[in-house]
């Protein structure tokens, strides 16, 4: 089985497995395996070779998405996804996917999502069929469709919050209620990490913070600590003025109360509250005074807890 995992299932990938295995009766299969690796060559055969004809089957609509599928930076996607990359409508997108599927260049693991055997990404990313500013827009679409949805989700997730929804960039599932939200979000979840993570390092600083911090919410519904305190301190690596550093501080301090680290919390609290008061956004500040002092409620410092509660009523009630 680890030779076909290797040979990503490809017919003709396994045929030249089979075929260097003939030659060598002495090796055993876990001996081939292990040689394969993440390239298998065969003189000037190759999987490369054995991609290259599936690859030329398909028609020139279904060869750019192909290379644009390959750019995306998460570890599977869907019709709506691939519609974003390509910038087609979602109609063309499936049909083009279940292309990919007949040969053998996608597989289709649960339906009507998608994903590439590694040997098939890297082939993917190689294409230089399609310049790198087309490719650079595709993945600015997608970051959109995904800024599109966080909020979204967002606005299911927690109805009181003061962001305000892009305009959706082209077609998008529907998220109508809070099961919908957490679900779609715990399908995107390893997505939305390598989203993030991939904006930031790749000069798309607004959607890297925005998308973690739309997160907020699901991530403390949910539990998923570990996710929840990287993507905030990805995101607010990548703010760059002094409200939104605010907002992911003011989240990093929540997620570091959630995991009993309460020093460390009120640090980033402390940090967001001076910089909301900065930026005149009294809603940030009247959210980080009550975070600040349920901090001190819980370490029994009833005196300043009291203080801070006082304070955001305060702010509260002078705002409306």
């Amino acid at each position: 089985m680890d030779v076909l995992r290797l040979c990503g299932y490809l017919p003709l990938a396994i045929r030249i497995a089979a075929a260097r295995l003939r030659t060598r009766p002495s090796w055993p299969v876990r001996a081939l395996a292990e040689r394969l690796g993440d390239e298998l060559a065969i003189g000037d055969r190759s999987v490369t070779a054995a991609l290259a004809l599936s690859y030329h089957r398909l028609d020139d609509r279904g060869q750019h998405l192909f290379t644009l599928l390959g750019q995306h930076p998460g570890v599977s996607f869907d019709r709506y996804q691939a519609a974003a990359l390509g910038d087609i409508d979602v109609a063309e997108a499936e049909h083009a996917l279940d292309e990919l599927v007949d040969v053998h260049l996608l597989q289709e693991p649960t339906p009507g999502r998608y994903r590439f055997h590694d040997l098939v990404r890297q082939y993917a990313r190689t294409k230089t069929t399609v310049a790198e500013p087309i490719r650079r827009a595709a993945v600015g679409r997608l970051l959109d469709h995904y800024r599109y949805l966080v909020h979204t989700v967002d606005a299911q997730l927690n109805p009181t919050t003061s962001e305000v929804r892009p305009v959706a960039p082209g077609p998008v599932p529907a998220i109508t209620d809070t099961d919908t939200a957490l679900d779609w979000c715990e399908t995107e979840l390893a997505n939305l990490t390598a989203m993030i993570s991939h904006a930031a390092a790749n000069g798309w600083r607004a959607h890297a913070w925005q998308i973690a911090h739309a997160l907020n919410w699901f991530f403390k519904l949910r539990g998923h600590t570990t996710e929840w305190i990287g993507c905030s301190h990805v995101g607010l690596d990548a703010t760059e003025d002094d409200n939104d550093r605010a907002k992911l501080l003011r989240q990093l301090g929540e997620a570091y109360y959630v995991v009993g680290d309460h020093p460390v919390a009120l640090t980033f609290l402390t940090q967001a509250l001076a910089l909301f008061r900065r930026s005149g956004d009294r809603w940030g500040e009247a959210r980080a005074l009550g975070n600040i002092g349920t901090i001190h409620f819980h370490a029994h410092r009833f005196t300043e807890s009291i203080t801070f509660y006082q304070q955001d009523i305060a702010v509260r009630e002078a705002t409306g």
